[in-house]
């Protein structure tokens, strides 16, 4: 019978408008002459309306992609993301389900794949909780793209296109021209959200402001201290006196021109120079003149200024000749100085933290039609960071004010800096930062689950920066810890862990997901003895198919990990073992961390198969990578307090007991199931069968005790197809009521109840003496290792 959907706090914004990634398999062409050809696999991007999207418009548009045989066909299948399984696409009544499953992320990705017609008839989708994808015609030695067919599918991030379609009468489908190479691990039910907050329709304002608003003038203030110098002088001169009035992009230059000092006037002439395209010769500059003339050994241009009597303000006394000389855009630009370069692009910097000096050679190029040198603009860029950040030598000193401000701002958070020393000087050697309202919002709302991994900064400092991660019941990236040190070593790793172990502890159920960094296997047996280690599938598959290779392997290694009945998972190995005994042996050896679902336990509720959600953060402060390290750390704060502001807002709204999402997944699965057969053995427990699947499967499901034989519901605490159509059964039955408390509103709300320190710029924070100088880069071979904490005791004592 139909349950009444649950009640929203507030309905999501419902649109028609869907983002289709076309993941096309690799396959082998067959030529009408006999002549056979390998096309590589791809990915394109669709952007369609579903009420106008049919078959018919879908197959005419990939027979406009696609060159196939006269005996190929093309099958379509979409991932079902609440069975776990892909089916094929055949029908129009069909999009109406798929299109409703996906309304909330509004993007989805369909496998494309090209069949003989003699077995096109006959392949069906092996609807198990390990996923198959009717196999293609694929080289044995293309590991990849045979890898990719028993893989779930997702919106893979590909840069979407504005390209029409060439088919016009299918005018709402729009083929991309972008192309990525297909990822088998791109997993739909692994998909951690980071950015989309917006589906709540928290009011653009209050999110724009703590972004934009605040980001603006935090770096006003924070950089206040070290930005241009000419701009912080005081201007004693009388007002009633000289007025100097120059527009940095086309000074005035001509005779009577005033400028504020010596500095303004020559950037002045050095702008205009530039934009007309001559060159400097015979520079006489001081304190109190400046005189130059046209480098062209024809023109007569010169330019004579000197100070007046206030002994500051700059005149420009002579100017006789206007330039007669040809152009000098077309060779090197050798007037554009590092200072010039940094003036310029100073603000674009800011507003675009990622960008690099070739973009900025490009922006400029382009801007005053010039031509300049990559090493000139790298150093320009590198003086404009300077001033936005400070420099890189007194960066350091500021970590122990940031760490100062942080403890008396939110006390019991945990910054920990770690000093080498050697003889009398001490060198900067690794820091761990864990704000309390993360720490405390982990414990308290989020699944026991954390993915650790370090990813290499590209600044000035060549080391790492490690992080802890997990996820919140709506699967949104949750913030836990991180750290920078040199180098992934034994000792830095086995540090992390006991400074992560000292902030949360060891949960009930913890797990511990990795990527079998060097040296972080041993530091979590170390410090977490008793938690669940699983290892990244990604990176595992990854390492394996480097050493084997052939079709036996990409048939079975995914299926095996994916599945969660013990049974499948040694049926897949044993089939390998029998091809390669060398095989399971490599695994037992080099992989014998939990990397398959049938051994994952029940208490996190957690059954990701990858560690995305570090992949998730190391992809989300990308942009961050190359700041010194007291900006980095704090970049990261800012971060995190946006986060936490905007999920405050948003649990403020909700009213329900489990998070809509949730239920709105669960409601898409119910209308799914088909024909089924439900023989009761208690009011709590009975047999569940579902007629209308390929290979007819009966699971016992127990509502009191939340457990069904598949183990889909126990490991990831969401009802599975067994359990709701158990639920759906019995009258006046609530879907949420069999729901894990892990995706209640009351553990969203805990997990965001804290909030993260607000910061003044750095000219304001609290100054630590720590009565010392130390170096600054750190040497591998220092004997002793000393944790400088007293100075900061001392500071708190004072309080």
């Amino acid at each position: 019978m139909e349950l009444p959907i649950p009640e929203s706090p507030y309905e999501l914004e419902l649109t028609n408008n869907f983002s289709l990634d076309l993941v096309i398999q690799g396959f082998v062409l067959k030529e009408p002459n006999g002549r056979k050809s390998y096309v590589k696999g791809k990915t394109i991007r669709w952007n369609v309306t579903s009420d106008d999207f049919t078959m018919d418009v879908l197959m005419d548009g990939l027979t406009a992609e696609l060159r196939v045989g006269r005996d190929q066909s093309i099958a379509v299948w979409y991932f079902n993301m609440i069975m776990a399984q892909d089916v094929r696409l055949t029908e129009n009544d069909q999009f109406h389900v798929m299109f409703n499953m996906y309304r909330a992320e509004r993007k989805l990705a369909l496998a494309i794949v090209v069949l003989d017609k003699l077995c096109s008839e006959t392949l069906v989708p092996m609807l198990d909780n390990g996923v198959h994808v009717p196999e293609p015609t694929i080289p044995d030695n293309d590991v990849l793209l045979v890898g990719f067919q028993g893989c779930p599918l997702t919106p893979s991030k590909v840069a979407a296109s504005n390209s029409t379609s060439p088919l016009k009468q299918f005018e709402q489908v729009a083929p991309s021209a972008a192309v990525i190479e297909t990822d088998p691990f791109n997993i739909v039910e692994e998909y951690v959200r980071v950015d989309d907050e917006y589906l709540y329709d928290v009011h653009a304002d209050v999110s724009a402001t703590c972004v934009e608003k605040g980001g603006d003038i935090h770096e006003e203030d924070d950089y206040a201290d070290v930005a241009h110098h000419e701009e912080e002088e005081v201007n004693d001169i009388n007002p009633a006196g000289y007025s100097v009035v120059h527009g940095p992009e086309n000074p005035d230059i001509r005779v009577g021109a005033l400028f504020s000092d010596i500095v303004a006037c020559r950037k002045a002439v050095r702008q205009r120079a530039i934009k007309v395209g001559f060159k400097l010769a015979k520079i006489k500059t001081d304190t109190t003149r400046f005189i130059a003339q046209c480098a062209h050994a024809t023109c007569k241009w010169r330019i004579h200024a000197s100070v007046l009597r206030d002994g500051k303000t700059v005149m420009i006394k002579t100017l006789p000749f206007e330039h007669n000389c040809p152009t000098m855009k077309l060779s090197n630009c050798t007037m554009a100085s590092q200072g010039w370069i940094a003036d310029r692009i100073g603000d674009w910097v800011k507003k675009n933290p990622g960008v690099g000096a070739k973009d900025a050679r490009a922006k400029l190029q382009d801007e005053y039609n010039i031509k300049l040198e990559y090493n000139k603009t790298w150093y320009g860029m590198k003086v404009a960071l300077d001033q936005i950040h400070g420099s890189y030598e007194d960066s350091f000193p500021f970590l122990f004010n940031w760490k100062a401000e942080i403890e008396h701002k939110s006390p019991w958070s945990i910054v920990e800096i770690e000093l080498l020393k050697n003889g009398n000087k001490y060198h900067f050697n690794r820091m761990f930062v864990a704000f309390k309202p993360c720490i405390d919002g982990f414990l308290a709302g989020c699944r026991p689950y954390v993915g650790v991994d370090s990813t290499a900064l590209n600044g000035k400092f060549k080391g790492q920066l490690a992080s802890a991660t997990a996820v919140d019941g709506h699967n949104w990236l949750y913030y836990v810890a991180f750290a920078v040190f040199e180098a992934e070593t034994n000792d830095n790793w086995e540090w992390f862990m006991k400074q992560l172990h000292r902030a949360i502890g060891s949960p009930p159920g913890l797990v511990i997901s990795s990527d079998a960094c060097k040296g972080l296997e041993t530091a979590i047996d170390l410090v977490f003895p008793n938690c669940e280690n699983r290892e990244c599938m990604r990176h595992l598959y990854s390492n394996f198919m480097k050493k084997f290779h052939g079709k036996v392997y990409t048939d079975n290694l995914y299926p095996a990990a994916r599945t969660f009945s013990d049974r499948k998972f040694r049926h897949h190995m044993n089939i390998i073992k029998e091809a390669n005994p060398a095989a399971i042996e490599y695994l037992d050896m080099y992989h014998h961390r939990l990397w398959y679902r049938c051994g994952f336990g029940e208490a996190s509720k957690v059954d990701y198969l990858t560690n995305n959600i570090s992949e998730s953060f190391n992809k989300q402060i990308k942009d961050f990578k190359g700041l010194n390290v007291c900006n980095l750390f704090d970049r990261i704060r800012e971060l995190v307090t946006d986060k936490f502001c905007v999920r405050r807002q948003i649990s403020e709204k909700l009213n329900s007991r489990i998070l809509p999402h949730v239920i709105k997944q669960l409601n898409a699965l119910r209308k799914t199931i088909g024909r089924n057969k439900i023989l009761w053995s208690t009011e709590h427990e009975a047999e569940v069968t579902l007629l209308d699947l390929k290979f007819v499967k009966r699971h016992i499901v127990n509502l009191q005790n939340r457990t069904c034989t598949c183990r889909v519901w126990q490991v990831s605490g969401k009802s599975c197809m067994h359990a709701l159509a158990f639920i759906c059964s019995i009258n006046g039955a609530e879907i949420q009521k069999y729901v894990d408390d892990y995706y209640s509103v009351e553990k969203f709300k805990a997990a965001y109840v804290g909030r993260i320190p607000s910061m003044t710029d750095k000219s304001q924070w609290i100054n630590v003496d720590l009565g010392f100088k130390y170096a600054l880069l750190l040497n591998a071979t220092f004997p002793a290792i000393e944790e400088l904490s007293a100075p900061l005791q001392a500071y708190r004592k004072t309080k």
